[in-house]
């Protein structure tokens, strides 16, 4: 890597931008290639071995395409089948909404490689219990940010940036709540050998959201396109969590605390009173939930976070 460093510092000699960024990588590929030969690292492949890479990888892209087209295709097809300003207010929405996933895509970089790990070594209880595990913390604390956007983020945003965002701006925190509950199971199956399985599911629900998207973004212009993205997400979380259960075991009431927060999430629709008296209502029958993942956040208080 400090080899590499050297090639991309020395990239910026030259009037070409690129060449910084050609530098490095061009460096990790070829000290990494220095590498392994120096301690005999390269194996001999069979057949077998490409065909089963091959496999892997063109499922692993198929579902990669179907997660970037449910996030870019509300912003284009808006525009097409509406106008630029539904198309404006779309991405507005969906851009703020989408700072959430950050934590999740995070949290993912994390357990991905612990997945693959557990899974070689036979140790399915070990990769259920994950599973499990990561979907309570992730979507409880998930709940309580969306509660909290719910009530002031949207006229946050508007002091902020000094633009309004309508009713759509709900829709769009609970389509990527439901993104992110079902974001640790269908990773799970990614990791493994049902990385077939979790591509289909992820097609299967970007066709719903395309469907939804021709059908609703006409007569109902941005709350067509984030109602159609919510749709996909429902239909992957829908068919992960049966996938996940048959395959992995990974318990249905692991997404409890989601359910009860979508439902509870659902009054913002009529009133703001009514959402505040539904997040007391989601603390108090979470007390303990909430207790406990605050003891695992302890360790991090301490550290500087």
């Amino acid at each position: 890597m400090l080899g590499a460093f050297i090639l991309f510092i020395g990239g910026f000699l030259s009037e070409n931008y690129y060449f910084p960024y050609i530098g490095l990588l061009s460096g990790v590929v070829i000290f990494g290639f220095l590498y392994l030969f120096k301690e005999r690292l390269f194996g001999k492949p069979t057949p077998s071995t490409f065909k089963l890479l091959l496999e892997y990888s063109s499922f692993a892209f198929l579902g990669a395409i179907s997660g970037v087209f449910l996030v870019q295709a509300p912003y284009f097809l808006s525009e097409r089948l509406a106008s630029p300003k539904v198309a404006g207010v779309v991405s507005a929405s969906l851009s703020a909404a989408f700072l959430l996933t950050y934590l999740p895509q995070v949290f993912q970089s994390a357990i991905m490689p612990l997945y693959s790990y557990k899974y070689g070594k036979d140790e399915m209880e070990y990769v259920k219990w994950l599973a499990e595990e990561s979907t309570k913390i992730l979507t409880l604390l998930v709940a309580l940010v969306v509660f909290s956007l719910l009530l002031v983020g949207r006229e946050i945003l508007s002091l902020l940036f000094g633009f309004y965002l309508g009713s759509e701006f709900y829709l769009a925190l609970i389509a990527v709540e439901t993104y992110i509950a079902y974001n640790p199971s269908i990773v799970a199956l990614n990791s493994t050998k049902y990385v077939r399985e979790g591509t289909v599911i992820a097609l299967l629900g970007a066709g719903v959201s395309l469907v939804a998207w021709l059908l609703l973004i006409g007569p109902f212009k941005e709350y067509g396109a984030v109602l159609g993205l919510f749709l996909g997400y429902l239909s992957i979380l829908i068919g992960t969590s049966l996938v996940a259960n048959k395959k992995l075991k990974v318990s249905f009431e692991c997404y409890t605390q989601f359910t009860v927060a979508i439902l509870l999430q659902s009054a913002v629709f009529i009133s703001k009173i009514l959402l505040l008296l539904a997040f007391v209502v989601y603390l108090w029958l979470f007390r303990k939930e909430i207790r406990e993942t605050l003891k695992l956040l302890k360790p991090f208080r301490g550290r500087g976070f």
